[in-house]
């Protein structure tokens, strides 16, 4: 996959497709985060949960690709063309702006995901309070597997 050994031209095109692609798993991380915090907000954990896996692949998928860019720049030497400069830098940009955005919306999702904690814990309480409250109504020598009542007799 890394075969550049000695055209750095090419090194430098593979290396732009590189980032090219980050850019496109940015965008894809960016709506993945998108979802995840609309999933969120409407306390739909079945979804959240499944996009956050989904999202956490994406990351996997990122870091393997930074690896390989972080390769590429040791194999291939110099300076890139003039053309590829260009193309790399406005892949760079975008990659940034997109960062920003993931950035933000990842602040905006653990918040989202605190206030859904909160919610979940003070719901959870309330259940166990009405537990406790139906426990204490019960008599103390039934057993609470269920009351058989014949009413024949």
């Amino acid at each position: 996959m890394l075969e550049v050994k000695g055209d750095s031209r090419a090194g430098w095109s593979r290396l732009v497709k590189v980032a090219e692609e980050q850019g496109a798993l940015y965008g894809a991380m960016i709506k993945a985060t998108q979802l995840a915090l609309q999933a969120a907000e409407a306390m739909d954990t079945d979804v959240l949960e499944e996009v956050l896996a989904d999202r956490e692949k994406l990351i996997q998928k990122v870091q393997a690709i930074q690896a390989e860019e972080r390769e590429l720049r040791l194999k291939v030497g110099g300076e890139p063309a003039l053309d590829l400069r260009e193309q790399l830098k406005a892949a760079s940009d975008l990659q940034l702006d997109q960062l920003k955005k993931v950035v933000e919306l990842n602040t905006k999702l653990e918040q989202e995901l605190v206030n859904l904690k909160k919610q979940l814990t003070h719901d959870l309480d309330q259940v166990s309070q009405l537990k406790k409250t139906a426990q204490g109504y019960r008599p103390k020598d039934l057993s609470t597997e269920g009351l058989f009542v014949d009413w024949k007799r």
